[in-house]
């Protein structure tokens, strides 16, 4: 047994009169739940006894939990007596000391206090790390105080005897909670592991764990703890390296980032570009090239010279390429000839049948030579083998070496026929009801979308989005065609992207848009909101709003009238409804031209309208800032979002985050401040959304005159919602509108307006949540309800509590912990949504779930 550390002990302090009158609230408001349910389950069944019979029982405890037994069950958790398990073990202790984490959130508990008792009440002591008491309680405790080694020697102190930190650290997670090194900084995580090599030793498998599942220390967890060591110990190193090279990608994505700062790591790696496994030989390559260090580069040549296999010499040639090598002797068209026609002469993927090779276009190089169509078939071949849909940094390459509209005629053939061939599906009746079957699928051969990604942004959308309508059930294929489109970096396909990550239907293919984005702004150097910034579109329009239509022999002009609706000018200025019918002699391709400029402008704005304003609202909740100087290039000068701006009360605030001033962006160009002043910004200003949290009543007071006096309606309700009641914020949930009760069908019109969406369905096809995701923040509200079975038929249903979980995990984030703006609009669509209701005391027996 490892002994206490009792320089690590937390300070034994003493729970007194506050404590006890909790538990005896505790103990009242149990008793008086159990009441009410009781007589919601005699309504539904009244010719049983049992819940009588229940509550007749639970008041018989609650009866003998008296003042004095109470008071010994504190000093229990105070560890002051010897009788402790007598306490612990008593009906209704557990439910005591937990009830709403009232107990674990009082000034003066400490984590001793909570050892005691989740000890005597769990059956897993490393399960203390999800416990919902602990993770309030965390949740108070100041930045860098929570250490493994203070946690465990109160556990220890407390009578554990199974290693209940280090195995809530390494064991298998539940739930999909997130680990401690996930949560806690790594210098309060390694020092308790430089104390526990045998932890590490058997998580690596490098000696026997004695435990058997869920208790067995899992291998990814355990390369996640050492990632938090400063320096990976030596006698680890062999372990990790092979794990590096091994089977896993997880394991080997995680162990080539912990080895990434190891000394001598190019030449270890490099050694196995000479492993007679081909898979060995790709993903040292591939290593390498990620490491960045151009001190693999001549290895990597080495390689190149001798290896045969098309895959392998794929990956060495791609992290070449990465590493910034001198590639241009092998990409010369004549070597690039050679290679194709090898490649040709071998067996093709029996999988490609379906694609037409005759209909791919005539390519050209940067220089205006044309392309031998043996070099575009077999990078279409090797696309396929190499199975990336969003390509490789070899086939980019080849991509770069031609024209921009080679490109784009290769990618938009490349994007059509494998859509089609995917899409190929007959009607059936079955039952009475109508079939569709698809014909056969193309994501075996999801590959050759790497060759699309140069797609022509606004047809690839086109075409994405209709197989997206039409086809949603093919999440596979729909995760490759963002994947592969993503790769182009189309301004185009960038707001796609954005669009889904913010919502959509199959939670897995806005998980993967999310990473996308995510992908693609880091690769340019921004973050994903600089990126949502500078490819927001223009619609065709000038700086100043305006396009320019030629139709026939006629000109007109197209603007953004009041609520950014277009309007359209003739020559003379004269604001018409719509094109006039084409004049004798006019030019059909003009006039066409016209036509689609005018609807694909329309449409455009009313998108840009749509996200942008969707967006807005998302970042005034997550509280995100924006340099003054972004804020105006990006936001302010845009012909449309800068329009949009004009309807919200902006903050500027020094870099300290101390407020400098308010103010709106008036019509004109000039920012106002709610005195009608002109105001200015300072270089070194953050902007951000102002909200009813962030200002005093007399600021709002002002800035709901000067609205009212500029009959300016606000895009979106800035100064409506106040803070939650601190008192409802010491835990996981919201709570205060439990038991407000309507039907499923008024609440899902109520949630669909406030754009909250239906939640997963569980078993038996019953969902019993709404959502809403705020990317930016990394957080999901969650308001939970009785539940409603799909397909949905008409029947009560009663709200239940509002939370928030965090979207890399989906655990429950305490709210102290939640943007006070995302918190103040959240807990106010939970109000609103209960106004369409009405509270029912009985409302557990009204529900049928």
């Amino acid at each position: 047994m490892v002994e206490v550390a009792a320089s690590h002990l937390p300070p034994d302090v003493t729970l007194g009169d506050d404590a006890l009158r909790l538990l005896r609230d505790n103990r009242e408001q149990l008793l008086r739940m159990v009441h009410r349910t009781m007589l919601a389950d005699q309504e539904a069944y009244p010719a049983s006894p049992h819940p009588l019979q229940r509550y007749q029982q639970v008041e018989q405890q609650c009866a003998w939990w008296n003042d004095e037994r109470l008071q010994g069950l504190l000093r229990a958790v105070n560890g002051e007596t010897g009788e402790a398990e007598q306490f612990f073990s008593q009906p209704l202790a557990s439910e005591l000391l937990r009830w709403k984490n009232r107990l674990a959130v009082l000034p003066g508990v400490t984590f001793l206090h909570l050892a005691r008792y989740m000890l005597a009440t769990r059956h897993r002591s490393r399960l203390f790390w999800s416990d919902d008491g602990f993770i309030a309680w965390r949740s108070r405790q100041p930045a860098g105080s929570i250490d493994l080694r203070m946690l465990d020697a109160a556990m220890r102190a407390a009578g554990d005897t199974q290693d209940g930190v280090g195995l809530a650290c390494l064991a298998e997670r539940y739930y999909r909670e997130p680990y401690p090194h996930a949560v806690l900084p790594a210098q309060c995580i390694w020092p308790f592991f430089e104390q526990r090599p045998d932890l590490i030793e058997q998580g690596l498998g490098l000696s026997a764990d004695p435990r058997v599942p869920p208790d067995r220390l899992q291998l990814d967890a355990t390369l996640g703890v050492l990632a938090t060591f400063p320096v990976l110990p030596q006698r680890w190193l062999p372990r990790v390296m092979e794990i590096a090279l091994g089977e896993s990608r997880q394991l080997r994505g995680l162990a080539q980032q912990l080895l990434a700062t190891a000394p001598e790591i190019v030449s270890q790696v490099a050694a196995s570009l000479a492993s007679e496994r081909q898979e060995l030989r790709i993903r040292a390559a591939q290593w390498l090239g990620r490491l960045g260090d151009p001190g693999a580069v001549p290895a990597l040549y080495r390689a190149v010279q001798r290896e045969k296999r098309d895959a392998a010499s794929a990956a060495l040639l791609s992290a070449l390429e990465l590493l910034g090598a001198d590639l241009a002797p092998l990409l010369a068209p004549d070597v690039l000839l050679a290679q194709a026609r090898k490649g040709l002469k071998a067996r093709q993927p029996a999988g490609l049948a379906w694609f037409d090779f005759s209909a791919l276009p005539a390519c050209r190089w940067l220089d205006g030579a044309p392309v031998d169509a043996d070099i575009v078939r077999w990078w279409l071949v090797l696309a396929c083998k190499l199975k990336e849909p969003a390509g490789n940094p070899l086939l980019m390459r080849y991509l770069g070496l031609l024209q921009p509209g080679s490109r784009a005629a290769l990618g938009e053939t490349v994007l059509r026929q494998f859509i089609a061939h995917d899409a190929r599906s007959v009607k059936s009746t079955l039952y009475g009801f109508e079939m569709t079957d698809y014909v056969g699928s193309a994501i075996g051969e999801k590959g050759v979308l790497a060759l699309a990604c140069h797609a022509p942004g606004p047809l690839a959308v086109a075409l994405l989005q209709d197989f997206m309508r039409d086809h949603y059930l093919r999440r596979a294929q729909i995760e490759a065609l963002l994947e592969s489109l993503a790769a182009g970096c189309d301004p185009a396909v960038i707001q796609l992207l954005l669009a889904v990550a913010r919502r959509y239907r199959t939670a897995s293919v806005q998980d993967k848009a999310r990473l996308l984005v995510e992908r693609v702004a880091a690769a340019m150097g921004w973050s994903a909101g600089q990126l949502a910034d500078r490819t927001i579109a223009y619609a065709g329009l000038d700086d100043g709003g305006r396009l320019a239509l030629r139709y026939g022999e006629r000109q007109y002009v197209l603007t953004l009238g009041t609520g950014l609706k277009p309007v359209l000018h003739n020559a003379e200025g004269k604001a018409v409804a719509a094109l006039p019918e084409p004049r004798q002699g006019d030019d059909p391709a003009s006039i066409k031209e016209g036509k689609r400029q005018l609807s694909s402008c329309k449409k455009a704005v009313a998108q840009v309208v749509r996200l942008e304003t969707a967006r807005l609202y998302e970042s005034m909740c997550a509280g995100r800032l924006w340099a003054a100087g972004e804020w105006r290039q990006y936001l302010h000068r845009h012909p449309i979002t800068g329009r949009l701006l004009q309807q919200l009360v902006w903050l500027e605030l020094a870099p300290d985050g101390e407020l400098r001033q308010v103010f709106r962006p008036a019509e004109d160009g000039s920012l106002l401040d709610a005195r009608d002043n002109e105001v200015a910004l300072a270089d070194d200003s953050m902007l951000r959304l102002a909200h009813a949290v962030l200002l005093d009543a007399e600021r709002i007071a002002a800035w709901r005159r000067h609205l009212r006096d500029y009959k300016n309606t606000p895009l979106f309700a800035q100064f409506d919602h106040r803070a939650p009641d601190p008192a409802l914020l010491a835990g996981l949930e919201i709570d205060d509108r439990l038991g407000w009760t309507g039907n499923n069908f008024s609440l899902r019109t109520a949630f669909g307006k406030r754009g909250w969406v239906r939640g997963a369905a569980l078993d038996g096809g019953v969902f019993d949540a709404y959502q809403k995701d705020v990317a930016s923040a990394g957080l999901r509200a969650n308001i939970s309800f009785t539940g409603s079975q799909l397909p949905e038929e008409r029947q009560p249903a009663a709200l239940r509590t509002l939370s928030f979980l965090r979207l890399a995990d989906l655990q429950v984030v305490p709210l102290a912990e939640v943007p006070p703006v995302l918190l103040a609009e959240a807990h106010a669509d939970y109000h609103a949504v209960a106004m369409t209701c009405g509270y029912d005391e009985n409302w557990e027996s009204r529900t049928p779930f």
